[in-house]
């Protein structure tokens, strides 16, 4: 009985280690549990924040391709599926701009009215064309074509304001080189003011109109003065990039004047499919 009972107190330090050993155990693989749990909650998080960004935002927040929402490698790759329309939009308005200079010969005010009625339709329909590649379409040159008349009134009374102040303000300036006095200094001021303000909007305005209706008449141009002071950057560049074709075209070979409406007129759609939206926008 005695090492009966002996060997009982032997086994018992046994069982309790072992006890012990499987209550370690236990919560060992509780432990592990929680942190695998903690672990898949916190990658949840962070793929739950980059979905919501990427929905956001429309792109992938770490990609370094895309710009304000807009992916360059695909707009790149739409351009160049795009071409042949792209570059007889580009050769419409390279000869409605020859058409302008020639009939400059006859007039300011002849020259005036004819890149009005030339100029300003062709750019706006490679503008709008540009829009629809940037938005991964393919349009066709009927489509192009369809788009010219479509938006020819609309061209037509956008750049008809900084055209006839422009002319005024020349005006002004010839009458006070005439002898007109220091007076005609106050309109000439004046205009040269309002010309560069409205060849601005005029910049926003083209993109804006082309894409949709948008707003007219003031609120046009008050919108497009609004979409421009906050975000400038993106339209300086597209004007830079057209002031660059045409150096490029004068000093290398005019033959480049059919190329550079195009980079200036997808520079110009790109920085009104970047720009920041307002109330009033279609």
């Amino acid at each position: 009985m005695a090492e009966s009972v002996r060997g009982g107190a032997r086994a018992a330090p046994v069982g309790t280690g072992a006890g012990v050993a499987g209550v370690g155990g236990g919560a060992g693989l509780g432990d592990a549990g929680v942190a695998g749990a903690g672990g898949g909650a916190w990658s949840g998080v962070e793929a739950g924040a980059g979905s919501a960004a990427t929905a956001e935002t429309g792109s992938d927040p770490l990609s370094e391709t895309g710009v304000g929402g807009l992916d360059l490698r695909a707009a790149a790759r739409e351009a160049w599926s795009s071409l042949p329309v792209l570059l007889l939009g580009s050769a419409l308005v390279t000869l409605a701009a020859l058409a302008t200079v020639v009939a400059s010969r006859a007039g300011l005010l002849v020259g005036a009215g004819v890149g009005l009625v030339s100029v300003a339709p062709t750019l706006m329909a490679l503008i709008a064309t540009s829009l629809k590649v940037l938005d991964g379409a393919q349009p066709a040159l009927r489509e192009h074509a369809r788009d010219l008349r479509r938006l020819a009134p609309r061209a037509i009374g956008i750049c008809a304001v900084p055209t006839l102040l422009a002319n005024l303000t020349l005006n002004a300036l010839l009458a006070h080189a005439s002898g007109g006095g220091a007076v005609m200094l106050v309109p000439t001021a004046l205009g040269a003011t309002t010309t560069v303000l409205t060849g601005l909007g005029a910049v926003v305005s083209l993109p804006m109109r082309a894409g949709g209706t948008g707003p007219t008449g003031l609120r046009c141009w008050l919108l497009a003065l609004h979409v421009l002071a906050r975000s400038p950057v993106p339209f300086l560049a597209a004007l830079v990039v057209g002031a660059l074709g045409v150096w490029v075209s004068v000093t290398l070979s005019n033959g480049l004047f059919l190329l550079a409406p195009g980079p200036f007129a997808l520079v110009l759609a790109a920085a009104w499919r970047v720009a920041p939206r307002v109330g009033g926008e279609d």
